[in-house]
């Protein structure tokens, strides 16, 4: 805590996220076990008994990396994701971890630059729409709404919307492929500050 506040961050800045550490590990068992489950199921041999049904049955695991921005420029923290889509991608849950601290240049009212979160965990359940399908790939719309282990000065509250815009490139097939992501999330100024969160991801999935 003295060491953080010796840095300048603020006071509301300061929280634990212990707990979102045991959430998101839930939430990565949760992903590992529903993509070895879809990965094990297979269609039925004819004369076999029909397979029970699996919510998993079209589900796809993402990982990848990201980094944080407020408008044209880099606030300085690396993100780390991992996503469950469900249902041939129209359904998603997702871990998010801010590795870093963030940080706000805005010389028109703050003439010093000064810090504007913690790391902290961000989970997000979405529903998704393919908007777009391409030789090329995919386009996704998303809106959903999401939780943070820190209220701070880019939110001040820890529960808010989410949004999503995503491009998807298949790698050889549907179920291996990279997708490049935007993402927001904020509390639709229903209380301030309400800077929102935004990042960029690029992720793999299979």
């Amino acid at each position: 805590m003295l060491r953080r506040a010796a840095r300048g961050v603020p006071r509301e800045c300061v929280a634990s996220g212990g707990r979102g550490r045991v959430r998101a590990g839930a939430l990565a068992l949760l992903a590992l076990g529903c993509w070895t489950a879809a990965r094990a199921s297979g269609s039925p041999a004819q004369g076999d008994a029909p397979t029970p049904w699996n919510p998993c049955a079209e589900c796809n695991l993402l990982v990848g990396a990201g980094v944080t921005y407020k408008f044209w420029s880099l606030t300085d923290s690396a993100v780390v994701p991992i996503e469950l889509e469900l249902a041939d991608s129209r359904w998603e849950l997702g871990a998010f971890r801010m590795t870093s601290g963030q940080v706000l240049d805005e010389p028109a009212t703050h003439p010093h630059t000064r810090y504007a979160a913690l790391p902290y965990w961000g989970f997000s359940a979405m529903r998704r729409w393919r908007v777009f399908h391409g030789s090329w790939g995919k386009l996704y719309l998303g809106v959903g709404g999401n939780y943070r282990t820190e209220a701070d000065l880019l939110v001040a509250t820890k529960w808010d919307f989410a949004y999503l815009i995503a491009y998807r490139f298949d790698l050889g097939s549907e179920r291996t492929f990279v997708e490049l992501s935007i993402r927001h999330w904020s509390n639709a100024w229903l209380r301030l500050p309400d800077r929102g969160q935004n990042f960029m991801t690029v992720m793999l999935g299979f």
